[in-house]
């Protein structure tokens, strides 16, 4: 509950299309304990977690050149939970 509470809102949304404001006014933190020990337990992380969107940032200079941008993965809002989980555990 306290990593959902500190999730920054104002982020776009990843690969899911979820906004973390979604998780933090429903209470889904419940089914996502179950979920996260059995990942843990088992070391398999669901393949769905591990697709990101990819999306240009622009950097400096020219925008027409497509070396001044840069990518950026978003991943989903319950892959970068699971991901806080185990640092914490870390």
């Amino acid at each position: 509950m306290t990593i959902i509470s500190k999730l920054d809102s104002s982020k776009s949304p990843g690969s899911d299309n979820k906004v973390d404001e979604i998780y933090r006014t429903n209470h889904y933190y419940l089914p996502l304990v179950d979920i996260f020990h059995k990942s843990f337990a088992t070391g398999i992380v669901p393949d769905r977690l591990k697709a990101a969107k990819v999306v240009s940032m622009y950097k400096k200079r020219d925008r027409n050149l497509p070396t001044n941008y840069r990518p950026i993965s978003l991943l989903s809002t319950f892959d970068m939970l699971l991901e806080k989980v185990m640092y914490k555990r870390l």
